[in-house]
């Protein structure tokens, strides 16, 4: 009896051993984390386009409506990825990479923004342009 229950036993951490190999081999399924940012919540007069120094690819800056840097600096180290997505409603105008913070003091209200960088400089003007109608 003393041998079937030490079987027993063998045969119990041998299944958990093999679980465990099964558990550490499966790849984790991680979706990148991305900021979402509502069209709605950006002020359209303070989309600008600049080239960076590489001149081949371009930086797009805009500023929250109602967000201030600090909101702004949470909402950038709160993502791992630095990625973003603008969206209007169900539509996805664009995702691509955040740069960096921005802030900006007009009339003693200070208010914070986001820099999206993209490969070129058309890339970030057609963005540009596809943002301002929806900015109502």
């Amino acid at each position: 009896m003393s041998s079937f229950v030490q079987t027993k036993a063998v045969l119990k951490d041998i299944a958990v051993v093999l679980v465990l190999i099964g558990v550490a081999a499966t790849p984790l399924k991680e979706k990148p984390e991305m900021v979402v940012v509502r069209v709605v919540d950006i002020d359209r007069e303070s989309v600008r386009v600049r080239t960076s120094r590489d001149v081949t690819s371009a930086l797009l800056s805009f500023l929250f409506r109602d967000k201030d840097a600090q909101q702004v600096r949470r909402l950038y180290f709160a993502t791992k990825s630095r990625l973003v997505r603008i969206t209007d409603g169900p539509v996805v105008i664009v995702e691509t990479r955040i740069s960096g913070t921005v802030e900006d003091e007009a009339k003693g209200k200070k208010r914070g923004g986001l820099i999206l960088s993209f490969n070129t400089v058309e890339e970030a003007n057609r963005v540009a342009a596809a943002l301002r109608p929806f900015l109502k």
